[in-house]
């Protein structure tokens, strides 16, 4: 998935117009990429991945929370999913997800704030984050 970012990249570099920052226009490509990689593979299930003879209690636990935490974050609308995991995994700011997104930064935060109390919701979680700490 890298390399098919890096080839468009590579591809649109003429298309970028200075508009928006480059690591905007980055993520951006490297968005649809990640939307047209997905559209494409396969699901694989979790229990798969771990040897079932070999699970000490441990294994067992952390693999049922993986699997509700990962069943949670399904359960969210796409926006919501993307929204949150731009925020959470790419650590980008609400104005830079708003530029890639083409929304109101409002709306980003909506987007975030509800993914979160969604997912405290169906894990039994909490969240003891504050959004201006985390969101610049």
């Amino acid at each position: 998935m890298l390399a098919d970012t890096l080839v468009a990249v590579w591809r649109g570099a003429s298309s970028f117009r200075g508009d928006a920052r480059v690591t905007t226009w980055l993520f951006g490509i490297a968005r649809n990429q990640t939307h047209n990689h997905l559209r494409r593979r396969r699901p694989v299930r979790i229990g798969r991945l771990v040897d079932h003879d070999a699970q000490s209690d441990r294994v067992v636990a952390a693999r049922d929370e993986l699997s509700r935490v990962g069943a949670a974050i399904e359960a969210l609308s796409p926006e919501h999913r993307e929204t949150l995991m731009m925020a959470i995994v790419g650590d980008l700011s609400y104005g830079e997800i708003s530029e890639i997104l083409g929304v109101p930064v409002g709306t980003v935060k909506s987007r975030v704030a509800n993914a979160r109390r969604r997912l405290g919701e169906r894990t039994g979680g909490h969240d003891d984050h504050d959004d201006e700490e985390v969101r610049r």
